[in-house]
């Protein structure tokens, strides 16, 4: 069991350490691998020293035939964001070929913008007794979120990047949504109660569980959507209309576990949040004041890697 990370290109996010180290207020044993393209991380990264995170370049990941066949293959923007496109898809391939050097199983991928609020080994070990297949979050029709991301073993991850390959779209969310209509996939939930039959990918096995996960609609609500994307406006209480459930349905609140801010919906521990505004310092587990969007937008917009060229066409 472990967790991997992975960071592309040479920016250098203040929030991918409070990411690592919100992870280990919670998980202080689990395997946590951060993958890195550039070294800076590995001369620099100071604030991570004592937090037990195995560093690896990008470049000591042998590269397998479908990374090399990405590679490739890849068409499609490489303005926006210095490669964002190009790297959100990347990202799987070096997953891959890192499970398969180190022979990893039971492997849990997590964005860096998502805070996490449970030990991660218990998570890992409810997930080894479900059904064995790749498994994320969803909350609408026509695409799901990878920010995190469930991989049983290889054969699973493999099958994902053989796909992506075969898929005509560079949009790594609406890739994952067409891939769970051709091969077998389970959803982590978000909603500790049924709605609808035709939304049951927002609830299925919630009760086995006992806690829910965040897509979007949680983080965008208590902290806002992306600076970048609003030219530094206050969105504090953003709601995501494009998810069939809303922050209002959940009955949100913060707990203390263990000396520990804990989200919770309908008194269920929500196990993570998808800080889509990056503004993750003001939602740390340990603050002596509960977690709240107590930050300047316009300063955290100037601390972001920017966006240097608009997307293509």
């Amino acid at each position: 069991m472990s967790l991997i990370l992975v960071h592309l290109g040479d920016s250098q996010p203040e929030y991918l350490v409070d990411c690592i180290k919100q992870i280990r207020l919670w998980s202080k044993t689990i395997p946590l691998y951060l993958i890195i393209e550039h070294p800076y991380w590995l001369v620099t990264s100071e604030a991570l020293k004592d937090l037990k995170v195995r560093m690896v370049l990008a470049s000591s990941v042998k590269k397998s035939n479908q990374h090399l066949r990405f590679l490739e293959k890849y068409s499609g923007d490489t303005a926006f964001r210095a490669g964002y496109w190009k790297q959100v898809q990347e990202r799987f391939f070096y997953i891959q070929d890192f499970m398969l050097q180190m022979n990893l199983t039971d492997v849990l991928y997590s964005e860096y913008d998502v805070l996490w609020y449970y030990d991660i080994s218990k998570i890992l070990t409810t997930l080894q007794g479900s059904t064995q297949c790749i498994r994320f979050v969803k909350s609408e029709p026509g695409r799901a979120h990878p920010a995190v991301m469930y991989f049983p073993s290889i054969y699973h991850i493999t099958t994902f990047t053989e796909f992506l390959l075969t898929y005509n779209s560079w949009n790594d969310m609406k890739a994952l949504d067409e891939y769970a209509k051709v091969h077998p996939v389970a959803y982590l939930p978000v909603m500790p109660f049924k709605r609808t039959e035709s939304h049951y990918y927002l609830y299925v096995n919630q009760k086995w569980f006992g806690f829910v996960f965040d897509s979007l609609v949680v983080g965008q609500y208590l902290g806002g959507i992306d600076p970048r994307n609003t030219n530094g406006t206050n969105t504090v209480g953003h709601k995501n209309t494009e998810a069939v459930y809303s922050f209002d349905d959940l009955n949100f609140s913060w707990k203390v576990v263990d000396g520990l801010w804990q989200p919770q919906v309908h008194n269920v521990p929500l196990v993570c949040i998808h800080m889509h505004s990056k503004a993750t310092r003001c939602f740390m587990s340990d603050r002596m004041i509960s977690p709240r969007a107590d930050y300047d937008p316009q300063k955290l917009l100037a601390s972001l890697p920017q966006n240097l060229s608009e997307p293509t066409a």
